[in-house]
């Protein structure tokens, strides 16, 4: 799987107030995603299509699905 803890942490640092939400945030593999999803429960990103963005990149999505679990 992909490392996405760089990426969790720097949104932990930026956005405090979400810090323990995104330490415990559930990350998944799935290639049917382009290139992050959500179920409403937890993140589902598509491992080789991430490599390919920056870590800002890889943040920008990981935030993304964050906001949709939150907001519903």
């Amino acid at each position: 799987m992909i490392d996405l803890t760089e990426n969790l942490l720097d949104l932990a640092e930026r956005y405090p107030q979400w810090a323990e939400e995104l330490r415990v945030l559930r990350i998944r593999e799935s290639y049917a995603v382009r290139p992050a999803d959500n179920d409403g429960q937890a993140v589902y990103v598509h491992p080789r299509l991430m490599q390919y963005y920056t870590r800002e990149g890889r943040s920008f999505y990981l935030a993304q699905q964050f906001l949709h679990l939150k907001l519903g």
